[in-house]
């Protein structure tokens, strides 16, 4: 299946630089970029338990409701703590351009962002997470609702023959 070539969205980013030392505070840039994400609409956060001195908070996607019998289920989109941000969301192509520039690491269920040490880093993470948002923005309007059922509904079946 062909894609136009204005469907097309590139994400540029300079390489991380590793020697790079602290240049702000790593709680004031996780800080800077929470503010960012949850400026976003149909975000929703939770707090995770976590010592009383460091911030930790999952981000999730809401979905509009369209029906009271049918909801959809909150999209995870990331999470941001002291060791650095997971993000969901991003297509394959996007996320070897982000390994291949050092941004982050590869997890066994995402990426994981390094954390940003300077207002510069703080806008390139915004702009990898500002994609992963786009993206699941997009694979949610395309999703369907489903029914939440009790598994006191399901019928019983035994795997016997004796009934």
């Amino acid at each position: 299946m062909a894609i136009a070539a204005d469907g097309i969205r590139h994400l540029l980013l300079p390489s991380r630089i590793k020697s790079l030392a602290q240049g702000m505070d790593s709680s004031l840039a996780r800080l800077l970029l929470a503010d960012r994400l949850v400026a976003l609409p149909d975000i929703v956060t939770v707090e995770r338990d976590a010592d009383a001195g460091h911030f930790s908070v999952d981000l999730f996607l809401s979905q509009p409701v369209k029906s009271t019998k049918k909801q959809l289920l909150p999209i995870p989109f990331c999470g941001i703590d002291r060791c650095g941000i997971e993000v969901f969301g991003l297509s394959d192509a996007d996320g070897h351009y982000v390994l291949s520039k050092g941004w982050a690491s590869h997890r066994s269920v995402g990426l994981f962002l390094h954390l940003p040490r300077n207002e510069d880093e703080v806008d390139c993470c915004w702009l990898i997470l500002s994609r992963a948002y786009q993206l699941l923005k997009e694979h949610s309007d395309n999703m369907r609702a489903v029914r939440n059922l009790s598994s006191w509904n399901l019928p019983n079946f035994s795997r016997t023959n004796l009934q």
